[in-house]
């Protein structure tokens, strides 16, 4: 599929007039034009033709077009004025043009460049979709579509290194969901997964855009708070407790039952001079501690709640 973008409606014609009729082509007198008509193209553009008399005006027509092209922005072929000095061509090259053409062109040659093209643009679409499906099977949990435990543990690499070096507070806290082993061993892991797949759409509901949710194995979940402290993920934490209580779930066909969780919660904050070291065994611990003190709670680390530690209970 073909776009051609020129103010002068002859060249428009002439580029119709000598494309293949088997390759489609749509037109535009403008950058403003092709902004609004790309989205609505059937299966995008794979090649764009801009009509430029200056490499000047090439290069910054092509610069804002390639910011209205979604992504992958496919190549752009541009069409100089034979007059254009070969600079000028490589100018508008190294501003990512896939070519450039002086001078008139035979409709041979000019239907081979944009085969070329147009394959290529294919190509690098394709190739672009089957890493993103690679980047997302590496580190989205395929249950529950939030982030894995990988993607945690680079996630909180930066998370630390910022808190760190900006001296910004962000939080960390471990969700454990109460008695989910009885639940799989009652109902059958279909079920369990079904308990799981709800509690990860009511944290995607609950949760600010700045914070995410990891699963983090089993039934266990992670989130990380941004520019929050401990007493503030607290309260995110009991919020998203609530809202998991008013929503039940029937697991076998009969009486809807609630869902708890037990959650501890660190944090790298002024109260701790923003220290990150084994800030997932510092909310673990916490976490172990709701579990003693009746599960359904959340629990701050000690030295942010005043509470003295106590020792992981078996699970």
């Amino acid at each position: 599929m073909l776009l051609v973008v020129s103010p002068r409606a002859e060249l428009r014609a002439m580029v119709v007039r000598l494309v293949p009729p088997q390759i489609p082509v749509f037109e535009a007198d403008g950058v403003e034009q092709a902004r609004a008509l790309l989205p609505v193209l059937p299966n995008g553009a794979d090649c764009v033709i801009l009509d430029a008399k200056s490499p000047e005006s090439a290069v910054d027509v092509q610069k804002e077009l390639r910011v209205a092209l979604p992504p992958p922005a496919p190549p752009m072929l541009v069409l100089l004025d034979a007059s254009t000095p070969e600079e000028g061509q490589a100018r508008v090259i190294d501003a990512g043009a896939a070519d450039a053409i002086a001078g008139p062109v035979g409709p041979g040659l000019l239907a081979a460049k944009i085969r070329g093209l147009s394959q290529r643009a294919r190509r690098e679409r394709e190739l672009t979709w089957r890493l993103e499906r690679a980047l997302e099977n590496a580190t989205v949990d395929p249950l529950t579509g939030l982030f894995n435990r990988r993607q945690f543990e680079r996630r909180l690499r930066e998370e630390s290194a910022h808190a760190r070096r900006h001296r910004k507070a962000f939080a960390l806290v471990v969700l454990d969901l109460d008695h989910f082993k009885s639940i799989n061993d009652t109902y059958g892991h279909e079920v369990g997964d079904h308990v799981l797949s709800h509690v990860a759409s009511i944290l995607k509901a609950t949760l600010r855009e700045d914070d995410t949710a990891f699963r983090y194995g089993g039934e266990e979940f992670v989130l990380l708070l941004r520019s929050c402290n401990a007493r503030a993920a607290k309260l995110v934490t009991d919020r998203v407790r609530a809202e998991l209580a008013q929503r039940p779930l029937s697991l076998d066909g009969g009486a809807a039952r609630p869902i708890t969780f037990s959650a501890g919660v660190a944090a790298a904050e002024d109260g701790n001079e923003f220290v990150t070291a084994e800030i997932v065994a510092r909310a673990d611990a916490a976490m172990y501690r709701a579990k003693r003190g009746g599960r359904n709670r959340v629990e701050i680390e000690e030295g942010l709640d005043g509470v003295a530690s106590v020792a992981r209970p078996a699970t």
